[in-house]
């Protein structure tokens, strides 16, 4: 009977999480600490007031649903959005 193979150990997954760098007081802000999943695209509303990006709740997990997480950038908590087509949230 064939020996069953050891699991290697695999790299940590790579950490996406979106930073915030203020040019003036030169300080740092993590936008997405305490959300483990990959966190991508980012974007900026047109009006500069909010910024949307591409996350995913669960770390190493690259077939997880992607959501589309939406903050108001003057204090506000991040927030997801439900895309809906045909009823169906997507």
């Amino acid at each position: 009977m064939p020996r069953k193979k050891q699991a290697r150990n695999t790299p940590p997954a790579p950490i996406t999480d979106l930073y915030y760098y203020d040019v003036t007081s030169h300080r740092t802000e993590n936008w997405t600490a305490g959300m483990p999943g990959y966190d991508t695209q980012p974007s900026f509303s047109p009006d500069g007031n909010r910024i949307a990006w591409v996350s995913m709740a669960h770390d190493g997990y690259e077939s997880d649903k992607a959501d589309l997480i939406v903050m108001d950038l003057h204090g506000s908590k991040p927030w997801k959005v439900n895309v809906t087509i045909n009823g169906m949230v997507l």
